[in-house]
């Protein structure tokens, strides 16, 4: 809203309503369906207790630096926004959109990973894995 004059001279913003990140909360229930899970013990940021993958021997894979929904940054003034139910941004909005999506440094780590790989995956220099097994490792 700050930046709705310059915002509405930028064609590519023309239909835009607004940005996932400055949503206050969701208060619809189909994408208010809680992560069913823990959360990072005394985080401020309330990052979710999610597993990090395993290779068949039970390393982590090389590379792997996080989950996407635990990378995001919730703006301080977002972190009270809650459901009807008491469920946060990340746990609902970006849990949904998200999911277990994991990140790693490049492709070469990535595809190492396959085995441990089950609702997709990015990479740092532009690969992608689908979580239907669709692999994306164009350039960046």
């Amino acid at each position: 809203m700050r930046h709705g004059t310059q915002a509405s001279y930028l064609p590519l913003t023309k239909d835009v309503l607004g940005i996932v990140a400055t949503l206050g909360k969701v208060d619809n229930d189909n994408l208010s369906r809680p992560y069913a899970g823990d959360f990072v013990a005394d985080d401020p940021q309330r990052k979710l207790a999610l597993l990090k993958p395993r290779l068949p021997n039970g390393d982590v894979p090389p590379g792997f630096i996080g989950f996407a929904v635990n990378m995001i940054t919730v703006d301080s003034m977002n972190l009270s926004c809650l459901t009807a139910s008491g469920h946060g941004l990340r746990e609902t909005l970006f849990y949904s959109l998200f999911s277990r999506l994991q990140v790693y440094r490049t492709r070469a780590d990535m595809l190492l990973a396959t085995p441990c790989i089950s609702d997709g995956a990015i990479s740092l220099d532009g690969g992608m894995i689908r979580s239907t097994g669709i692999f994306s490792l164009g350039e960046r």
